[in-house]
């Protein structure tokens, strides 16, 4: 019996990054991936529903500048960073467009005075 043979089912998923002695791929798929999917999932929210896209934006961009300041540290930005400053561009983007869209529609609403 190799040792192969005794890895754990997980670990069978993602043979490379799982094996790999460099953890860089194993921060791509675990971190900047579902950063940058969530990034594109609230830069839409911010089409629809601009008031609760520019919360979860701002939330996740906030998240985001934690996660930049340790992958600095520790040194994945000098080689798997691209992903991570693309999701915080997108977060910026998705706070620009909500930020417009309100006020857009405070715009088109009539002045109620008393």
């Amino acid at each position: 019996m190799t040792s192969m043979d005794k890895r754990p089912a997980p670990f069978l998923l993602l043979p490379t990054p799982a094996l790999a002695s460099d953890p860089t791929p194993l921060f791509v798929i675990f971190v900047e991936a579902p950063l940058l999917f969530l990034s594109l999932i609230f830069l839409a929210v911010c089409f629809g529903a601009p008031k609760t896209g520019r919360v979860l934006a701002g939330l996740l961009l906030v998240a985001s500048l934690f996660f930049l300041g340790w992958a600095s540290r520790v040194g994945y930005m000098g080689s798997a960073g691209g992903m991570l400053l693309l999701s915080i561009f997108v977060d910026i983007l998705g706070l620009i467009i909500a930020a417009k869209k309100i006020r857009e529609a405070a715009a088109d609403r009539p002045n109620e005075e008393q």
